[in-house]
């Protein structure tokens, strides 16, 4: 599958959606969420989001379903 890759234009469309404070490109904070405590190999995301009610999720999943994106809950 060919995935779309996460653009300025994406961001600033996620941000519209769910608002600036809800979402975060720093390197400390995308560090943080590229592991878990599976055997699976670290991949850093392009962006980390913290939606506030299921609506914000459902507006991120449709921007990143439109673009091909992928999405780690």
């Amino acid at each position: 599958m060919n995935y779309g890759s996460m653009t300025k234009n994406t961001i600033a469309q996620i941000k519209a959606a769910v608002g600036i404070k809800e979402l975060s490109t720093g390197k400390s904070v995308i560090e943080l969420h590229s592991k878990d405590e599976s055997f699976h190999t670290r991949c850093l995301p392009e962006l980390v989001v913290f939606p506030q009610s299921g609506h914000d999720v459902q507006k991120v999943i449709e921007i990143a379903n439109e673009k091909k994106i992928p999405v780690t809950p």
